[in-house]
């Protein structure tokens, strides 16, 4: 993200509604590439990411998946997010919550590139519009 502010990130941010909080969770497996104008809808305990613009400003139509509720075992090795225009990263590997990408298995012909563009879940299905 980060449309407009001279750069484009990975950052993943937390926010706890509950205690008012900002945090950055410890993330394992492949991070999905740097973008902008992309969707992100949330199935079950899943966050999945969709299409945009790569910062080279190529169309994307690729999907990724983070797993919010994964069980990290000790054969995990986790990546910490950079630092960023947040402040300095507070996550800590001595903690075995972590959050896990990974990219989901589809069937049939994946959509067109596109950008900017809306998406919804309604039930178990992801819905794209434009």
């Amino acid at each position: 993200g980060g449309f407009n502010t001279g750069s484009v990130s990975i950052d993943l941010l937390k926010f706890d509604i509950e205690n008012q909080k900002w945090s950055r969770p410890l993330v394992g497996g492949p991070v999905p590439p740097e973008r902008y104008c992309h969707s992100v809808v949330n199935i079950d305990s899943n966050l999945v990411v969709f299409g945009g613009f790569s910062v080279e400003g190529k169309w994307l139509n690729d999907l990724h998946a983070l797993d919010t509720e994964y069980a990290m075992n000790s054969e995990f090795k986790a990546f910490v997010p950079r630092l960023s225009a947040y402040g300095q990263c507070k996550a800590s590997t001595n903690n075995s919550q972590m959050l896990l990408w990974y990219p989901p298995e589809t069937t049939g012909d994946p959509p067109s590139p596109r950008a900017a563009h809306a998406a919804c879940v309604v039930g178990k299905k992801m819905y794209i519009f434009g």
